[in-house]
């Protein structure tokens, strides 16, 4: 079964939308799975705080590295897929969807603030992908576009749904 980790500072989003429709439907019929972790959990002071200045100095706030670490190291295997939701990552595009739904398992980091602390990237191997050149009030909301890529291009989603037994989803865009 296909596995979706979402870290967020906001698992409360979730599943919002992956409650509807096909995917829902999925969803309900446990096709894949969807999987909240809360970054504030983290967080070691009594104000379960998240963020500090940018190391080296800067304006904003930036999610610290040492809470990211920890909910990575407690929630996912080393051969995992990591992806952070960023502006500046790669496009997301329909060849991404396609390797993505090739991964039994997709841990999606959510940004917050001014984003997070780059050490956390570098050190753990993890992939940026933008979903577009726009602002968003909190990153978590980006987890729908590559979810609702991946999912829909997943052979098991589209057997399971008897939709057609193709694997490639953009085979029935055009009808």
């Amino acid at each position: 079964m296909f596995k979706a980790r979402i870290f967020t500072l906001y698992p409360e989003l979730f599943p919002g939308p992956f409650n509807e429709g096909l995917f829902g439907k999925a969803l309900k019929e446990k096709l894949w799975e969807l999987e909240k972790v809360n970054i504030r959990d983290y967080a070691t002071d009594k104000h379960k705080t998240v963020d500090d200045t940018p190391y080296g100095g800067g304006s904003g706030m930036l999610m610290r590295p040492d809470i990211i670490s920890r909910a990575i190291e407690d929630n996912t295997k080393i051969s995992e897929k990591i992806i952070y939701l960023s502006p500046r990552g790669k496009l997301f595009n329909h060849e991404i969807a396609k390797d993505l739904s090739n991964q039994k398992v997709i841990n999606l980091l959510c940004g917050h603030f001014e984003g997070i602390d780059e050490r956390i990237l570098t050190t753990r191997n993890i992939e940026e992908i933008s979903i577009g050149d726009f602002v968003l009030s909190t990153i978590s909301i980006s987890v729908i576009a590559p979810r609702f890529g991946d999912v829909k291009s997943s052979r098991f989603f589209i057997v399971k749904l008897s939709i057609q037994t193709y694997s490639d989803f953009s085979i029935l865009v055009n009808f």
